[in-house]
């Protein structure tokens, strides 16, 4: 399916939309008496909407992800320094890079709002490898860091954080914390 049809289909199957069309044509069906019309067409219609969402839903399904054999969803962060060329020579796949440039425009955080629209796209690349163990290789300011940890910290993932490292000249995986490091009492 081409990317117009695709976006033609996806505004169609909107809920507004749909509501619309229905009142639409059940209005002229009432006025008209064209039910012996309208129904046949209506059944194709949705013949064709059933066939095309559970062609979707089989493609989905059948999606195979970029994966190094070990049940793996490797995430990169780049806030101004290129990481996609290291993490997939380190990890030898890179599921999701969140480029900052990408996502606000910019190549920097200047405003609340790119803090916001980033940790939000790494929550997101979080949550599509959801299931998995997931690599997140940050590069980026500490605060960015934290408010994606706030995020990503209220559920439970999967997942292990890694920072480069310059004396080893890669990165290196931070240790998991544990209730027992907060020592509440």
């Amino acid at each position: 399916m081409s990317t117009r049809n695709k976006k033609i289909l996806d505004w169609i199957m909107k809920p507004a939309v749909m509501v619309i069309v229905g009142v639409v044509l059940g209005v002229l069906t009432a006025f008209t008496n064209g039910w012996n019309f309208f129904e046949p067409v209506m059944g194709f219609v949705m013949l064709s909407f059933q066939v095309a969402t559970w062609w979707q839903t089989r493609r989905a399904k059948e999606a195979v992800y970029t994966d190094n054999g070990d049940g793996s969803w490797v995430i990169g962060l780049q806030v101004g320094r290129p990481v996609s060329e290291a993490v997939k020579k380190q990890f030898g796949q890179l599921d999701c890079l969140i480029d900052v440039k990408e996502v606000v425009g910019d190549h920097t955080l200047a405003l609340p709002e790119h803090y916001e629209a980033v940790a939000r796209a790494v929550y997101s690349a979080v949550a599509a490898g959801q299931g998995k163990n997931v690599h997140l290789v940050l590069s980026g300011p500490v605060a960015l860091s934290f408010l994606i940890g706030q995020c990503v910290g209220l559920f439970h993932f999967q997942i292990t954080v890694y920072q480069f490292a310059p004396s080893s000249g890669s990165y290196e995986p931070m240790p998991r914390p544990t209730r027992a490091w907060l020592e509440h009492r």
